[in-house]
């Protein structure tokens, strides 16, 4: 979702094998939830096998909900950035009011992802 798109749900969507273009191109995220996309539902989605983080969320106030992820990271190379399969990049205060719930997941940063 881009940046001031709110009050978004995504839902049942299965995602897999984005971010493998061209090994020079940046890596892709399987859903990526931007700055300034608050209040948005990530609801009952697999996301598999993306070449960067399966699921990220760089803004606040969102929910994200029993989504099932796994093998994520598969094209992170040495000298790029850590990814995973659950990742929110507003580490303090607690995932800036993102919710983290009911999620399945192999690698996950930072624990507030994976709290409740």
């Amino acid at each position: 979702m881009f940046a001031r798109s709110t009050d978004n749900l995504v839902s049942g969507n299965i995602v897999s094998s984005n971010g493998f273009h061209k090994a020079s191109n940046r890596r892709g995220d399987g859903i990526r939830v931007f700055r300034y996309a608050d209040r948005n539902t990530v609801k009952d989605n697999q996301v598999f096998e993306n070449a960067a983080n399966g699921i990220r969320v760089d803004s606040q106030n969102n929910m994200i909900i029993s989504n099932r992820t796994r093998d994520n990271a598969t094209g992170v190379r040495p000298g790029d950035a850590a990814a995973f399969d659950l990742y929110d990049t507003n580490t303090a205060p607690a995932c800036d009011a993102n919710v983290w719930s009911h999620n399945t997941y192999e690698t996950a940063f930072p624990k507030c992802t994976t709290e409740l």
